[in-house]
């Protein structure tokens, strides 16, 4: 990381300054590392979802092939649930 080179080529900051720094690089580099595993995670549970979207679009497909001869009549109302 940039930030830490410079630390350590810079021998002149105090300890207090060093070790704040330090710490702030560990801080953003565990957090970058958590959020690329959720945005991994993300993109599994997306891929997921479009596979059973996909399988529910086939089905419904086939549902519609079937029932295409069936016409409802005029003034039909569905129930309730």
């Amino acid at each position: 990381m940039l930030a830490e080179t410079i630390l350590t080529l810079n021998p002149t900051l105090n300890a207090t300054i060093r070790a704040t720094a330090y710490g702030l690089a560990t801080t953003v580099r565990k957090q970058t590392a958590q959020y690329a595993q959720k945005i991994t995670e993300a993109k599994q549970r997306i891929e997921q979802l479009e596979q059973i979207n996909q399988q529910q679009t086939q089905d419904n497909r086939q549902l519609q092939a079937r029932l295409g001869l069936l016409s409802i009549p005029d003034g039909f109302e569905h129930n309730e649930g």
